[in-house]
């Protein structure tokens, strides 16, 4: 078993190194080029040095998941420290999940917005001097939003049972129904079109409120992310030097 933990060390360290290599040439290659338009040529020789780099992560990162699942119960050293980057290795998977079910959300409220918007356009010449045209248009972009916004209060729940508490107002009703419905199409009077204006406003307005704190929502996730990675990183490199230090402690020994 120490023998093919020394090779597996080895390879793992043969491909930081080819990486490393590859990361400088990447570096280099940016640099030349920053100030001016990347010919065709030299964005393909980006991408294939990008492509290489994600190679050599995948193989280290298949080796170590495998070195992570060994067996050295004598060793409380190695045991605590797998145990440890197991855990952390969890939290941030939790992490980057909550990210992305944060980013899902903040789309859907950029696709509310952008109904809202184009609603307030039709309620807008509404008021001016209507026409039913006008009035289907506005009224389906507001059904569409009103579903959408049922579909954001799930969301935001969901989320908030992973995640905790995080304050969005979505009990806002845009859609025209009953009386108002009725007097849009059917007296077509002014008074109906402001008051369907403010609710657009006011929907709108929390909206706003909404995408700022989903906005916050993801630059947390990402910096603890972050932190989570790189404290993982360490984690990674002392486990890996204490692993070799054993096994080339144990190989000698014997």
């Amino acid at each position: 078993m120490l023998n093919q933990i020394l090779m597996d060390l080895q390879k793992i360290d043969m491909w930081k190194q080819k990486r490393g290599n590859l990361e400088f040439e990447l570096r280099q290659l940016i640099e030349l080029h920053k100030d001016k338009t990347m010919e065709k040529s030299i964005e393909n020789q980006k991408e294939i040095l990008v492509l290489k780099i994600g190679r050599y992560n995948e193989k280290i990162e298949e080796v170590f998941l495998k070195l992570l699942n060994v067996t050295l119960t004598e060793n409380e050293l190695i045991c605590s420290q797998q145990h440890e980057i197991v855990t952390r290795l969890s939290e941030v998977q939790t992490c980057e999940k909550s990210r992305v079910k944060a980013i899902r959300i903040l789309k859907l409220i950029e696709e509310i917005k952008q109904l809202l918007i184009s609603a307030k356009k039709y309620s807008i010449w509404d008021i001016i001097g209507s026409s039913l045209f006008v009035d289907m248009s506005k009224n389906s972009k507001l059904r569409q939003a009103q579903e959408m916004m049922n579909t954001l209060k799930q969301r935001v729940s969901e989320f908030n049972g992973e995640t905790g508490k995080v304050r969005v107002d979505t009990t806002v009703q845009v859609r025209n129904a009953g009386l108002l419905l009725a007097s849009d199409y059917i007296f077509d009077d002014i008074f109906s079109a402001m008051r369907t204006n403010e609710k657009i406003n006011a929907a709108l307005m929390r909206m706003e409120k909404a995408e700022e704190t989903f906005q916050s929502v993801i630059e947390d996730l990402s910096e603890k992310k972050a932190e989570l990675e790189s404290e993982l990183e360490k984690m990674k490199i002392e486990f890996l030097d204490d692993l070799l230090k054993l096994c080339e402690y144990e190989h000698t020994s014997s």
